[in-house]
């Protein structure tokens, strides 16, 4: 298993290989050819073995992807000009989903950013968002963030995709009461796992 596999998490790639199969579908839900700088042989057989184990696990990764793409690029028609990508990942939003005079910042550990930036500039692409390196639930990561320009007052739309189910219940709620208490006026979106779910009740 590669490095950086192991350092960016299995789950990343896995879900960057499937953006990556969709776009080459027949008829794709989301066009994301920027996945592929992230594509590796080790990506491949766990995303095969997953959806040979799950079928519904890969269906659900795009048709999350389709629907966030397009919440995106409603908000922005709308004219929210401020995002921001809590835990990102390997996300490629912002550089599909560019538009004049939108800004994206991109909270999530400093190691998968760094990892991120060089795949990208590797295959061509130009960094599109303002990368902020912090492991959000330990750290003042709306101060960081302020530091970055990150305007506290603008419309904000916040994408928290694939993270809050890997969280300690206590964790989720507490970044949603710091982004409550700081911003003046946003919109978030995510998915979660049903408590039900999660305790077999």
């Amino acid at each position: 298993m590669s490095t950086a596999y192991e350092m960016v998490g299995r789950t990343a790639f896995v879900i960057a290989n499937w953006r990556a199969e969709e776009t080459e579908a027949a008829s794709p839900l989301f066009s994301d050819h920027v996945a592929n700088a992230f594509l590796n042989a080790e990506a491949t057989e766990a995303s095969n073995a997953i959806a040979a184990a799950s079928p519904s696990t890969r269906y659900l990764v795009r048709y999350r992807t389709r629907y966030f793409d397009q919440t995106f690029l409603d908000k922005i028609a709308a004219g929210v000009r401020q995002f921001l990508i809590l835990g990102s990942g390997l996300d490629t939003r912002p550089i599909r989903l560019a538009a004049d005079g939108v800004r994206y910042f991109e909270v999530e550990q400093g190691h998968v950013l760094e990892f991120k930036r060089k795949q990208l500039e590797l295959h061509g692409y130009a960094q599109a968002a303002t990368f902020v390196p912090a492991e959000y639930t330990s750290v003042d990561f709306l101060a960081l963030l302020e530091a970055q320009g990150f305007d506290f007052d603008a419309q904000t739309f916040i994408l928290w995709e694939g993270n809050v189910f890997y969280l300690e219940y206590q964790s989720a709620v507490n970044t949603l009461i710091a982004l409550r208490d700081r911003l003046r006026l946003f919109e978030i979106t995510f998915d979660y796992l049903s408590k039900k779910l999660i305790t077999k009740a």
